[in-house]
């Protein structure tokens, strides 16, 4: 397995019709190259940002990409792997500085870009489980990479899909019909597009739907069996039902 380098990183962050580049021209300075945005010139442009990635990685093998134009490159290329790497989903911080380190990119500047990007707001610590520190993304982190292509779901602020897996297997552990299953479906998609719920955890939020279903059509379920079949807490579910009917009146207001 090749370790990162900044050529690699840059090519993951970056959507493949990017119009805008970061560009190290003779080790001195940084450009901005914009690159076809017509259909048509797309291969022209892929190839141009191929080849722009491999002279960067050869700029510095060479040792003529000088610092601060490099330096500064390279740990906003940080900052971008480490937003888009959680911006959808939990991750341990160790995990996250070994899954970047490598090449040209130490520890050391990993762990202060997570330093600063935890003081400015766009990721925050999550937690501790196990004696390791889970990170996870803000709403500014979530609402600024959305609308990238390579984001996996531009229609929700949410990991939709794990949510509707979690309603699937909630529906059948409760013995819920099709049809309220169908419906608590329906209402996750109307929640899952409001950035009211980004900070929210699946685990939590997919209960939570469940019990506004059961509220709405007068179920025979109760909360408490709700918080058994889930393992969160009462007062955590009618906290989060009550966010969800603040979301779905606003939605159909």
């Amino acid at each position: 397995m090749t370790v990162p380098s900044l050529s690699l990183l840059l090519s993951t962050i970056l959507p493949n019709n990017t119009s805008i580049l970061y560009v190290v021209s003779d080790g001195y300075f940084l450009f901005l190259l914009r690159l076809p945005e017509k259909k048509q010139d797309k291969d022209t442009g892929n190839i141009v940002f191929r080849n722009i990635l491999y002279n960067i990685d050869e700029l510095v093998q060479q040792g003529s990409a000088s610092t601060p134009f490099y330096k500064k490159l390279l740990t906003k290329t940080i900052d971008e792997a480490i937003c888009m790497t959680i911006r959808n989903k939990r991750m341990f911080k160790d995990e996250l500085i070994s899954t970047l380190v490598g090449h040209d990119i130490t520890e050391m500047m990993v762990e202060s870009r997570i330093s600063r990007l935890l003081r400015i707001g766009f990721i925050k610590e999550a937690g501790i489980k196990d004696g390791r520190v889970l990170l996870r993304a803000t709403k500014a982190n979530v609402l600024k990479y959305r609308n990238l292509d390579t984001f996996s779901d531009r229609e929700h602020f949410i990991d939709y899909e794990s949510l509707i897996k979690e309603i699937e297997k909630l529906s059948y552990n409760l013995g819920l019909f099709e049809r309220h299953r169908r419906i608590a479906k329906e209402i996750s998609d109307i929640i899952g597009r409001d950035p009211l719920f980004i900070s929210n955890r699946i685990a939590n939020l997919a209960p939570a739907i469940i019990y506004t279903v059961t509220r709405i059509y007068d179920l025979p379920v109760t909360r408490k069996e709700i918080s058994v079949a889930a393992n969160v807490s009462e007062p955590g579910i009618t906290k989060l039902y009550h966010k969800a009917l603040t979301s779905l009146k606003k939605h159909f207001k």
